[in-house]
């Protein structure tokens, strides 16, 4: 199941947030990737004039915290190096 057969959540709509749950959803269940995502997103509200990309950077490390527990051992390396290109695409200035 990919992330797009899901009903859309007005917080995860943005382009950013879809790319990194289509990430999230090759290790973990969908169901706990947009949950995961969802309050990693929440937990990181933008601050005053905050651009995206450091927004993402914050997101990304949030979820990185937790993503180990519910993420088979032998896979989290992979999973580490895709969040790693991810914010590569996402770079804060």
């Amino acid at each position: 199941m990919t992330p797009t057969s899901f009903k859309i959540d007005p917080q995860l709509a943005a382009p950013e947030w879809q790319h990194l749950l289509r990430i999230l959803v090759r290790y973990i269940s969908p169901t706990l990737a947009r949950a995961m995502l969802k309050k990693s997103v929440a937990r990181c509200a933008p601050q005053p004039g905050e651009a995206m990309p450091h927004r993402v950077q914050r997101v990304v490390e949030d979820v990185r915290v937790g993503i180990g527990l519910f993420c088979e051992a032998t896979r989290v390396p992979d999973l580490m190096l895709e969040l790693a290109e991810y914010c590569y695409e996402h770079p804060a200035r």
